[in-house]
């Protein structure tokens, strides 16, 4: 499903170079108030699937990746502490960088970005993470 979005000039930063990209100052810092902003918004729209794309596409990926990550790392402390386990993380080492990966390609698609080179990522990261996740499991089946 691709958004009508005409916006997308306030979700990217305006890059030159490869430098510029690498910048804090002007690739993420300009976008950081709209994670404060991200949870009003996502709880304005809850109700609306298409609101809730709406204000994924019009946010930063990195900014809404981030917020994802916070997330991620919310529910994992409090699963540790739960569990008295502090290294469920570990647990998902192997699976979230193609999560994560997921989400720009998907945000991409929403916007209608070009994204053959992050699908080309997607293919060797998912190869990587399949091998990860095989060679944990072989480990801990010898264990037994």
């Amino acid at each position: 499903m691709l958004i009508a979005y005409t916006h997308l000039a306030t979700a990217l930063p305006v890059v030159t170079s490869i430098e510029d990209s690498a910048s804090y100052q002007l690739a993420v810092a300009p976008f950081m108030p709209q994670l404060y902003g991200l949870p009003q918004k996502l709880w304005a729209n809850a109700a609306d699937p298409v609101g809730l794309l709406t204000v994924y596409a019009e946010t930063n990926p990195v900014v809404s990746g981030f917020a994802l990550a916070l997330a991620i790392g919310s529910v994992v402390l409090v699963v540790s502490e739960i569990n008295r386990n502090w290294s469920q993380i570990d647990r998902l080492w192997s699976i979230l960088p193609i999560v994560y990966l997921g989400h720009l390609i998907g945000w991409a698609e929403l916007t209608g970005l070009r994204h053959e080179r992050l699908d080309l990522m997607a293919m060797a990261i998912l190869a990587w993470s399949v091998s990860a996740i095989f060679l944990c499991w072989r480990m801990v089946m010898t264990m037994r």
